[in-house]
């Protein structure tokens, strides 16, 4: 994969409309400008499609591609396929991200050259209220988990890394083969394959993303 630019951010929407504009103003608004997004409509039939074409014709680093609605790992997978950038960086429509989250997670992976993927602290909110007791948990425990060490410890646990906080090298997503279709959680069997590799895992101190959690979440 030759790299043209430093970061690829890569998102996959459908049916996004309302949550779109307050991440995409967030990706753009980053401290960084050395990257590109690439964004994979899985077949919206709201408003999106539209959206989606108005902001990346204001914007050049914004690429998208329009696909039938096959689900998030074939997007995501279709995504990688046209990511350029030597790391790649996830994003949720529903999320949003401090301005300085990219310069962040790459300077701290290049600090740490030993590691192939990381993350951040997370912050969870909801559209009003507070978060629920289980989100809350799973949030507390997410969160202390910085080292590979730390991780590695709790590998079995649950997903350690929050999937929208991924950050890592194009390389391993090419070794690894990108996402696979299975009956469980695409980001966690990322990051078991990463580690089943040899890959070092890692996470920035800092909350540097807003996790959204809509109503009814598991």
């Amino acid at each position: 994969m030759k790299s043209a630019v430093k970061i690829s951010v890569l998102m996959s929407v459908r049916n996004d409309a309302p949550m779109l504009p307050n991440c995409l103003a967030d990706i753009r608004n980053q401290s960084m400008t050395d990257y590109e997004l690439v964004v994979v409509d899985d077949g919206s039939t709201d408003e999106t499609p539209d959206l989606l074409k108005k902001v990346s014709q204001r914007d050049s680093r914004i690429r998208l591609i329009r696909t039938e609605p096959h689900g998030i790992v074939s997007a995501l997978n279709t995504g990688l396929t046209e990511c350029k950038g030597r790391y790649i960086a996830r994003m949720d429509a529903d999320d949003r991200m401090h301005k300085t989250r990219l310069v962040k997670q790459l300077e701290f992976i290049q600090k740490n050259p030993e590691l192939e993927l990381i993350g951040c602290r997370v912050e969870g909110f909801t559209d009003k209220g507070a978060l629920s007791e289980s989100s809350w948990q799973y949030q507390s425990w997410s969160n202390s988990l910085i080292s590979h060490e730390q991780i590695e410890s709790d590998l079995f646990a649950e997903s350690p890394i929050v999937h929208p906080t991924f950050f890592g090298t194009s390389e391993l997503f090419e070794k690894i083969g990108g996402y696979i279709e299975n009956p469980w959680a695409e980001d966690y069997d990322i990051i078991m394959r990463a580690y089943g590799s040899g890959a070092k895992l890692g996470k920035h101190p800092e909350k540097l993303l807003r996790k959204y959690h809509a109503p009814g979440r598991l």
